[in-house]
């Protein structure tokens, strides 16, 4: 969430590591999951479905929620 470029931001935008799956070979679940750090039993068994935050900011994350009130994304 914090690699999202906003206008007016300063700081170092942060990526997740590691190079996306290939359509071909997704696996079950969040597409994320093997690179993400917050990553659940939830991630690995369901895709996430699209939602929209408090900022409009439009996420498809199943912690989204509990990660954005704590600001460790």
């Amino acid at each position: 969430m914090k690699a999202r470029p906003t206008i007016g931001r300063t700081e170092r935008l942060i990526g997740i590591p590691g190079a996306p799956a290939s359509p071909e070979t997704w696996p079950n679940g969040c597409r994320f999951a093997s690179r993400c750090p917050h990553v659940d039993s939830r991630c690995s068994a369901k895709v996430p479905t699209l939602e929209t935050t408090g900022d409009a900011l439009v996420v498809a994350c199943h912690r989204s929620h509990e990660l954005l009130t704590l600001d460790v994304n």
